[in-house]
C-alpha cells in the first residue's frame, strides 16, 4: 500500500501521509480482563436487586418508586448484556490506521489521531491472541487513580464511564487486534523500535 494516501477529510484540514495498515477491531473480542470483575459483580447486582424489588412490589410502594426502579434495572441490564451489544456496534463502525506519521482511530464520522512517537507507544496481548496498541502510554498520571479508572471501563461497552470519570482524558489506543504481524511490520516502518510487553522474554 505504499502509494495510497490517507483520505482527506471534506474540509481538506489534514494529509495524514502514506497508509502504512489498515485494521479493525475483532467485533467478536466481546470480554476483557476487567469483565473478571464486571461480569460476576453485574450478575450479584441483579439477584440483590430481584429480591429487594420484589419487596417493593409487595409493599404497594407509590408509582413513583417504581419509575426508580425500573431505572436501575435499565441500568443492571446494560451492565449485564446491553453493553456487549453497544461494543460489538461500535466495533463495526471502527478502522484502525497507520500511516508513517500517525495513528489515527476512524469511528463512523469522526477521527481521533497521535502523531507517531516511538517513547510513547506500547504493545501488548490480550485475551485469544488479540494484541492492544497503546499510542498514550507515556501519558502522565496513566498509574494515578485517574488511570487506572479508565482501566476499568475502557473497551467494555462503558468507554462512555471513562470519559466521565476521568474528566474526558483518554489515550488513544487500538484495541482486539487480530493482525499483529501487518501492525507492527508498519509501525516498524514508521520507525518505532516495538516493546511487545506479552512476548515470551519481553
Amino acid at each position: 500500500m505504499g502509494d495510497e494516501r490517507a483520505e482527506e477529510r471534506a474540509d481538506g484540514l489534514y494529509d495524514y501521509g502514506t497508509v502504512l495498515w489498515r485494521g479493525e477491531p475483532d467485533a467478536a473480542a466481546l470480554f476483557t480482563a476487567a469483565d473478571a470483575f464486571w461480569v460476576p459483580f453485574s450478575l450479584g447486582c441483579i439477584a440483590f436487586f430481584a429480591v429487594a424489588t420484589r419487596s417493593v412490589v409487595d409493599h404497594g410502594v407509590p408509582w413513583p418508586a417504581l419509575i426508580l426502579v425500573g431505572f436501575f434495572w435499565a441500568l443492571l441490564l446494560y451492565l449485564a448484556v446491553g453493553r456487549f451489544f453497544v461494543k460489538r456496534a461500535l466495533a463495526d463502525r471502527t478502522t484502525y490506521v497507520v500511516t508513517d506519521r500517525f495513528a489515527i482511530v476512524e469511528r463512523g464520522g469522526s477521527v481521533e489521531s497521535r502523531a507517531i512517537d516511538r517513547g510513547a507507544i506500547r504493545v501488548r496481548r490480550r485475551l485469544a491472541g488479540r494484541i492492544e496498541a497503546d499510542f498514550d502510554a507515556d501519558v502522565e498520571g496513566r498509574r494515578s487513580a485517574v488511570g487506572l479508572i479508565y482501566e476499568m471501563y475502557r473497551n467494555t461497552g462503558m468507554d462512555f464511564m471513562a470519559t466521565v470519570a476521568t474528566g474526558g482524558w483518554a489515550p488513544l489506543r487500538f484495541y482486539d487486534v487480530r493482525d499483529r504481524a501487518g501492525l507492527f511490520e508498519a509501525l516498524r516502518a514508521a520507525g518505532v523500535d516495538l516493546v511487545d510487553r506479552g512476548a515470551p522474554g519481553g
